[in-house]
């Protein structure tokens, strides 16, 4: 299903009393100083490569506001989204300069959970912990056919899953018997935790009391849930779609290489591309766990990595700072 266009989009009538509006992946209407922070692109809801008439008309209204005086700020969340909103706008045939000032790129802010690997405390076995609502769309059956296979062999592994199991992804059409299929494996091996919705302040817990995170996923734009990880001293196993090759590489954590397409992005849209990357993430996930089995001490290597980079890139306060600076020069009279 497609999301209605109008949840993407914002006009008060200019009846707030505000001195500028900052929206999250939404174009305003309205006269007042806006800012958009996005992590694809904007407009939402007309990516298509042939466009109706009603997609042409919605773009260019879009565009028109993204255009004026009153949009001050276009801020990326990556490099990546940056670089597809350029390649949007010239799809379109729209001039990029016109709004190539407004564009920078600003990583999400990340506070820090462990100062360093020394506050960590694990158990004997490596566990391994995965979050996501959307389990199958994040690469969750390849990590539990993984599991059971090493578990089976009697590998000194451990994993808990955070994950509501939402089925009905777009990738891999999970539904019912996907759900059943997965609690099959979880309920024959104790070392396979299964939970269902915690608050935050319990999945940072158990994050800090990991050695390794999962996400092994289809297709992201993102993934917030590697920065959560990072900030825990938790190295990520990733894949290396859109935004998740910026904020992992195998300094800090490790990455599966799905192939990807014109737009950096990996989603598997056939039957066979779908069955090579199943192949692809369950293969090299065997491969990365064997590797980690054979050389534990490359955990904490890449944990203290991951929290240099969280520091580096994610600091709370220069994220601030330049927020700050962003809204004063919005409102500033020129």
């Amino acid at each position: 299903t497609t999301q209605p266009r109008w949840l993407n989009l914002f006009y008060d009538f200019n009846l707030g009393n505000y001195n500028i509006l900052h929206f999250f992946n939404a174009v305003s209407y309205g006269s007042k100083p806006w800012i958009c922070t996005f992590e694809y692109f904007i407009p939402r809801g007309a990516q298509k490569k042939e466009l109706s008439n009603a997609d042409k008309k919605y773009i260019q209204k879009n565009w028109k506001h993204m255009v004026s005086d009153n949009c001050k700020r276009l801020i990326a969340l990556s490099k990546w989204a940056y670089n597809s909103q350029e390649q949007y706008v010239n799809s379109l045939g729209y001039d990029f300069n016109l709004i190539k000032d407004k564009l920078i790129v600003l990583y999400p802010p990340q506070k820090i959970y462990v100062n360093s690997m020394a506050e960590k405390h694990t158990g004997e076995k490596i566990k391994f912990i995965f979050v996501g609502g959307v389990f199958f769309h994040k690469g969750g059956m390849e990590i539990l056919n993984v599991f059971d296979k090493m578990l089976s062999s009697g590998a000194p592994i451990e994993l808990d899953i955070i994950s509501s199991f939402t089925t009905g992804d777009f990738v891999t059409r999970s539904n019912v018997d996907s759900v059943q299929n997965a609690n099959k494996i979880i309920e024959k091996h104790s070392a396979i935790r299964s939970h269902n919705k915690l608050e935050n302040q319990e999945v940072m817990k158990m994050m800090k009391n990991s050695d390794i995170a999962l996400l092994p996923s289809y297709d992201e734009t993102f993934g917030y849930s590697v920065l959560e990880a990072q900030a825990c001293g938790c190295p990520v196993i990733s894949t290396n779609g859109a935004a998740l090759s910026e904020i992992n590489n195998e300094e800090c954590g490790w990455l599966i290489n799905l192939k990807k397409d014109d737009q950096q992005r990996t989603v598997p849209r056939t039957e066979e591309a779908r069955a090579e990357a199943t192949n692809i993430i369950a293969s090299n996930l065997e491969r990365i766990i064997n590797e980690i089995l054979d050389s534990p001490q490359i955990i904490e290597v890449k944990g203290q990595n991951s929290l240099e980079r969280i520091k580096e890139f994610h600091n709370v306060k220069s994220f601030k700072e330049k927020l700050k600076e962003i809204y004063i020069s919005a409102i500033s009279k020129p």
